[in-house]
């Protein structure tokens, strides 16, 4: 079933909202996020002088995205 919805947040903070995000990112609905992540991607525009626009967040939203392969490295069986 295909949702009418913009995105779908997480409001889960710990390891297991994270290790959802990029399950539900590759299945091809709407995008989901947490607020951890949407924390994180928002330091690290602040951090490099950007103006975090909400195009900036997709590279964030992959499945490969490079928080995943550290989050796999540290937790393997969360990434799976």
């Amino acid at each position: 079933a295909s949702l009418d919805v913009d995105a779908v947040l997480i409001s889960g903070t710990g390891l297991p909202s994270l290790a959802a995000l990029p399950r539900l990112n590759a299945a091809g609905g709407p995008p989901a996020i947490s607020s951890n992540l949407a924390l994180a991607w928002a330091l690290t525009e602040i951090l490099a002088g950007r103006g975090g626009s909400p195009a900036s967040i997709a590279a964030w939203l992959k499945p490969d995205a490079p928080w995943v392969a550290r989050l796999a490295a540290r937790y393997p069986r969360a990434v799976g």
